[in-house]
């Protein structure tokens, strides 16, 4: 891969990988969230993964810092014959190659596919994150948060001004 590309391909690749595979687990619970029936309240945060998709994703330049960067290094590969790939006198290099540039189209059209899916969702979702916290608190009764056996009531929060004024105002 050093020899192909770049001496921090790998690393950089590597290191963002946990971050991406949890940032798709945290957008498929956003999906699962919203395609329920209603009646359970969707945590307000949710919304910003279907935003958040887009810098995920990044595009094909290789200046992109998203998952589809890598597509820019594959392209020039599409273009190569690959009839004449077979397992007899090709060398590794080349078969790597013509392997990383199979598919692009498919990778890419489901990175739009999914984007078109959060672009869908979010403009049915108000955009304003007090709107939304209001929804959370406010479908199906509220219900109060347990975090470490405790359940956190916002009212003395907003007594003490610790949470913005907009809560004590339009959530109280």
């Amino acid at each position: 891969m050093v020899d192909l590309f770049s001496p921090t391909i790998y690393d950089t690749v590597r290191e963002a990988r946990d971050e991406r595979l949890d940032a798709l687990d945290d957008l498929e619970s956003a999906f699962e969230a919203y395609a329920r029936d209603g009646s359970e309240p969707v945590a307000a945060h949710l919304y910003d993964r279907f935003e958040y998709y887009h810098d995920l994703v990044g595009s094909a330049h290789y200046a992109s810092n998203g998952i589809l960067f890598r597509t820019y290094y594959f392209e020039g590969f599409a273009d190569a014959d690959q009839s004449r790939i077979d397992d007899d006198g090709v060398p590794e290099r080349q078969r790597l190659c013509a392997d990383l540039a199979s598919d692009l189209d498919e990778y890419t059209a489901l990175a739009d596919e999914i984007a078109d899916a959060c672009d869908g969702i979010a403009v049915e979702i108000p955009s304003d994150w007090a709107a939304r916290a209001h929804a959370e608190i406010t479908t199906a009764g509220y219900r109060p948060t347990h975090k470490h056996g405790v359940e956190i009531n916002i009212a003395p929060l907003a007594d003490a001004e610790v949470v913005p004024k907009t809560v004590d105002d339009e959530v109280l």
